[in-house]
């Protein structure tokens, strides 16, 4: 009996899920290979799958982001979401609902985590805490 187009897909999908391993060591064989091919299908690939590369290059960076953020702090993935739950998915200083790149705040001294700011509180705080910037700023605004 033959297989519908869907059915030979999920056999194809459960297939490459049980093997895995060897698939892409065979992948990678071949590739080493054949290096000029390989370099060549996968320009073509991307070529005719344009929308696809560019979703996965900006999930990849998102990934990478969030990544630093918590190793450079310290922080586990379910941290850094309590955090953010914790704030009701706002920003701990301004209290708007946080946009698309959250700024992990941490004291720079001892890099120790205080919260998730937005990112114009994250720049406006890393300026207050610069010893004298505030008297610079109120003297500059006084000249008005």
């Amino acid at each position: 009996m033959a297989q519908s187009e869907t059915e030979r897909k999920e056999a194809d999908k459960r297939y490459r899920e049980k093997h895995k391993t060897a698939i892409t060591a065979r992948i990678k064989a071949w590739k080493k290979k054949n290096p000029e091919s390989g370099r060549a299908a996968c320009r073509r690939w991307q070529a005719k799958n344009k929308d696809k590369r560019k979703a996965y290059d900006t999930l990849r960076i998102e990934e990478r982001q969030i990544k630093n953020r918590l190793r450079r702090y310290g922080l586990v993935e379910e941290q850094y979401q309590k955090l953010v739950a914790d704030q009701n998915g706002k920003c701990a200083m301004c209290f708007k609902l946080l946009g698309k790149r959250p700024h992990t705040d941490h004291d720079h001294t001892t890099d120790r985590v205080r919260g998730i700011l937005c990112a114009g509180c994250n720049h406006g705080l890393g300026y207050v805490e610069k010893p004298g910037w505030i008297a610079l700023a109120a003297a500059y605004l006084a000249k008005f």
